[in-house]
C-alpha cells in the first residue's frame, strides 16, 4: 500500500468492528459520556476496552452524576444512543458514531438519535446526510434516563471500524448528497491548522508557497461545512495536512488517490501513551489510525517526520513542527511521479 516503512506506528490487533444494535431493557441512565448504567450486558459495550481507559472513564462517570441533574425523557419516543466519551472529536465521529448510527437507522427506521450536547450541534447534519431525519438533543447540562433505549456498541479498540462498514457510510452520504462525478480528481489540498486550538505548522508561509508550485490549495477546513467538505475531498487526488481530525476526510475521497500526514518526530518515553495496553514500545509510537483509515478506504498512505518545537523533556502529541520543505516535496514528487506512471 505505501512505500514508507510503518515501523514508526503503534502495532495494534485490529478485529474489524461492526456495532451491535439492540433494543436495552428497562430504564438506563445515558450520560453525556455515553456511558450506559444500570445493565451489566451494555456498560462495558458503551465505552473501549482496557483497565486504564476504564479507571479515567469512571471518573468522568461520577463527577457526570455528582454535577449533572436527571431528565427522565419521554416514553413514547424511541431514542438511539450513538455517542462516547470521544466521539465529540471529528475522527471518532466519523469513523465510529455514524457507523453506529447508521446500524441503528437500518434497524429502527423511526428511532430519534438523541445527541448529548451543544457541541454535537454541527454533527447533525452529517447524520442527515445518511438519511437520518430523526435527531434530538439531551436537556441542556443534563444526563438521561431513558426507557427502553436503543443502543450500539462503542468499538472496543480504537481505530478498528470495519473498512466495509466505512465504505458503506462514504457510498451512502455520497449517494444521497448526490456528491458522486465521473470527473477524475485534479486537487492537492492542504489542510492548515492555523484556526486550530494547537498542534501548526511554524514554517507554513514558506510551506504554502512551495506547495503553489504544484498547484495545491491552502484550507481551513473550519471555512467549510460539511456538505462543502465532502464536494471538496471528491475533487482531491492528493491530500496533505498535520496529524490531524481534518486527515479523515479522506473518506470522502474518490479511491486511489493519496495522503500525505505530516508527523513530530517522536521523544522517546516522553511520548508514552498510558491508554495502550501493549507493550512500552508500542506505547511511545505514533497513532496507526490514518494508516488503517487510508488502507480500509484504498487510499495510498504517505507520511513525513519534522521536528517539534516541544522541549526535550515533553511529549510531541500537541508541539508544533517546522517541516522539512525539501522533504516534503520530494514525497509529493515521488507520489504524482507513481500515480502518473503507465499500468499494464
Amino acid at each position: 500500500m505505501t512505500q514508507n516503512p510503518l515501523h514508526i506506528f503503534e502495532k495494534l490487533a485490529y478485529q474489524p468492528f461492526s456495532p451491535k444494535v439492540g433494543i436495552a431493557r428497562g430504564s438506563k441512565i445515558i450520560t453525556r459520556s455515553g456511558v450506559v448504567l444500570l445493565s451489566r450486558k451494555w456498560t462495558p459495550a458503551s465505552i473501549y476496552s482496557g483497565l486504564h481507559i476504564r479507571i479515567c472513564v469512571l471518573f468522568v462517570l461520577i463527577a457526570s452524576l455528582a454535577t449533572r441533574r436527571l431528565v427522565v425523557m419521554p416514553k413514547d419516543q424511541k431514542f438511539g444512543i450513538v455517542h462516547s466519551t470521544w466521539t465529540a472529536g471529528y475522527y471518532h465521529w466519523l469513523t465510529e458514531s455514524l457507523p453506529r448510527a447508521l446500524a441503528i437507522h437500518e434497524a429502527y427506521p423511526k428511532a430519534t438519535i438523541l445527541l448529548p450536547s451543544e457541541k454535537y450541534q454541527h454533527y447533525a447534519e452529517t447524520l442527515r446526510c445518511l438519511g437520518i431525519e430523526n435527531i434530538a438533543f439531551f436537556p441542556k447540562g443534563s444526563n438521561v434516563r431513558i426507557d427502553a433505549p436503543v443502543l450500539s456498541e462503542c468499538p472496543r479498540k480504537f481505530a478498528t471500524t470495519s473498512p466495509a462498514l466505512l465504505k458503506k457510510v462514504r457510498n451512502i452520504i455520497l449517494e444521497k448528497g448526490a456528491f458522486t462525478t465521473s470527473q477524475s480528481p485534479d486537487k492537492i489540498i492542504y489542510i492548515s491548522r492555523r484556526k486550530a486550538r494547537g498542534r501548526f505548522i511554524q514554517n507554513e508561509e514558506a510551506l504554502e508557497a512551495m506547495l503553489a508550485e504544484f498547484g495545491a490549495e491552502s484550507v481551513c477546513l473550519e471555512d467549510f461545512n460539511f456538505k462543502e467538505q465532502v464536494a471538496l475531498m471528491q475533487r482531491t487526488r492528493l491530500l496533505i495536512s498535520i496529524h490531524g481530525a481534518g486527515l479523515t476526510n479522506m473518506m470522502f475521497m474518490q479511491e486511489g488517490g493519496t495522503v500525505i500526514e505530516i508527523l513530530p518526530r517522536k521523544n522517546g518515553i516522553f511520548d508514552y501513551k498510558m491508554s495502550r495496553n501493549t507493550s512500552f514500545h508500542n506505547a511511545c509510537l505514533h497513532d496507526a489510525c490514518y494508516v488503517r483509515l487510508a488502507e480500509a478506504l484504498n487510499q495510498e498512505y504517505q507520511y513525513l517526520e519534522s521536528d517539534p518545537d516541544n522541549k526535550w523533556y515533553s511529549g510531541t502529541h500537541m508541539a508544533n513542527l517546522n517541516v522539512e520543505l525539501g522533504s516534503l516535496k520530494k514525497t509529493i514528487e515521488n507520489s504524482i511521479l507513481i500515480k502518473n506512471e503507465p499500468h499494464d
